[in-house]
């Protein structure tokens, strides 16, 4: 196959990427009214994230998941001296550890769990239709988790980053940050403007983790860790009623 082909479906999973949110919205509000389709949202959500993350790594021959080459002059603010990089190490890892609170508090008090999960209810607004309710749907709902770590991570990081570098656009390693941050804020787009926010600057540190390790894997296992979070405060609720 042609390298102007490859190129044509790499630029086809972007505007997927940017497509899927509004599709995405769309059956978050369908959810409202049917929240009994719940596991079907969870469901479709998984595969579709599998199937684009599949895409990605073929068209990429797999190098997407492969360590990042990238120099520090590519980078000097962040990799050009041993003191940038532990300011930058030190940023991140603070980010994730408060980011992980929660999670980390409800481990040792479990009985925090349920305020926890009521305080994320409560500011998630109409949007806390997504979150599980029934046994059924927590435990599809810690494959979603895991699924958005690290396929999200594939494509957000490996791939884009790949693709924005290194395809025809031949941007710096600094605005592809910034832009993938800002593509995976607007893949939150469910979540209305506070959660692209939020969700931006998450992209943010899971972008600086990924340049300053150069390894897919630290990014994916960060991604998942905070997403999987939820799962541990939603089942402090106890669930009790059963789906088929």
């Amino acid at each position: 196959m042609a390298a102007e082909t490859f190129q044509s479906l790499q630029a086809a999973i972007v505007a997927l990427l940017v497509a899927v949110p509004l599709l995405d919205r769309r059956a978050v509000r369908r959810l409202i009214d049917a929240p009994e389709r719940r596991v079907a949202y969870y469901r479709a959500s998984i595969g579709l994230e599998w199937l684009l993350a599949a895409a990605a790594v073929a068209l990429t021959r797999a190098e997407c998941l492969v360590p990042l080459r990238r120099e520090a002059a590519d980078i000097s603010w962040l990799l050009g001296s041993g003191t940038a990089r532990g300011v930058a190490a030190t940023i991140v890892i603070l980010f994730f550890a408060l980011a992980l609170l929660p999670g980390l508090r409800t481990a040792l008090h479990p009985g925090l769990g349920k305020k926890y999960a009521a305080a994320y209810r409560q500011s998630a607004g109409d949007v806390a239709v997504i979150f599980p309710e029934t046994s059924a749907e927590l435990r599809w709902f810690a494959v979603l988790a895991t699924t958005a770590g690290i396929c999200e991570e594939i494509l957000f990081r490996g791939f884009l980053f790949l693709f924005f570098v290194n395809g025809p656009l031949h941007l710096s390693w600094t605005v592809t940050l910034l832009l993938t941050s800002l593509l995976f804020g607007w893949n939150h787009l469910y979540q209305g403007v506070g959660g692209i926010l939020s969700s931006a600057v998450a992209g943010l540190g899971f972008g600086v983790a990924y340049l300053l390790t150069g390894d897919l894997l630290v990014p994916i296992l960060l991604h998942t860790v905070v997403d999987l979070q939820a799962v541990l405060l939603f089942r402090q609720q106890r669930p009790g009623r059963r789906t088929k």
